[in-house]
């Protein structure tokens, strides 16, 4: 069976990837320009395809307190679901001091994402580095955000176990956080959220 070629794809500019990531997946559900057409007419779609969109797109601004001492206490003060036994406090310092306004990002991957990738991606972003502060701060106040799917804080330090470079990191799931390792390289073998350090506004004292 031919495949259905489509005449909206002409050059567009950056809109043309857009129409085009689209226009495929229409197609390649039995879909013609006609279907891709109805958003012009449609409101109930057009709004549709608008929340879906920005489902994914979710800020949260919040103070965190980075000179409270138990982020760098060890062991570790906190109720964790899981903790790896080889992480120390060291392996997740502490970037910044006082209290600050931030805003973070719930930014999903699909599977086969790794930290490699997530680091280049935040640079070319220049976002900025996120620590345990952050994260533990945020999951404290926002606790339904990680019953909704796995939230991932690449927040730590590398550390080498058994010859593999590993990262410590923040997971988060229904069941808890925890703190643990990965490999730097390896591909995350399910989807997972990450979050990322948009902002930071230090406060007054």
């Amino acid at each position: 069976m031919a495949r259905y070629k489509s005449e909206l794809l002409s050059a567009m500019g950056s809109g043309f990837e857009i129409l085009k990531a689209i226009t495929d997946a229409v197609i390649e559900r039995g879909g013609t320009d006609d279907d891709v057409r109805r958003v012009l007419k449609d409101k109930h779609l057009k709004n549709a395809i608008a929340e879906i969109l920005v489902a994914d797109q979710k800020f949260f601004t919040f103070i965190v307190d980075f000179d409270d001492p138990k982020w760098k206490e060890f062991p570790f003060n906190g109720n964790y679901a899981g903790l790896n036994v080889n992480l120390k406090a060291e392996h997740f310092p502490v970037r910044y001091s006082g209290k600050a306004e931030v805003t973070v990002e719930l930014v999903r991957h699909d599977e086969g994402y790794s930290f490699e990738q997530h680091f280049a991606a935040i640079k070319k972003e220049n976002a900025l580095k996120i620590d345990r502060a952050i994260s533990e701060t945020f999951h404290a106040l926002f606790p339904d955000e990680r019953k909704k799917g796995r939230i991932v804080s690449p927040c730590g330090n590398k550390l080498e176990i058994d010859g593999n470079q590993n990262l410590a990191y923040v997971l988060a799931t229904h069941n808890g956080v925890s703190l643990y390792f990965y490999w730097i390289d390896l591909r995350w073998h399910e989807s997972h959220q990450f979050l990322v350090l948009r902002s930071i506004k230090p406060l007054s004292a």
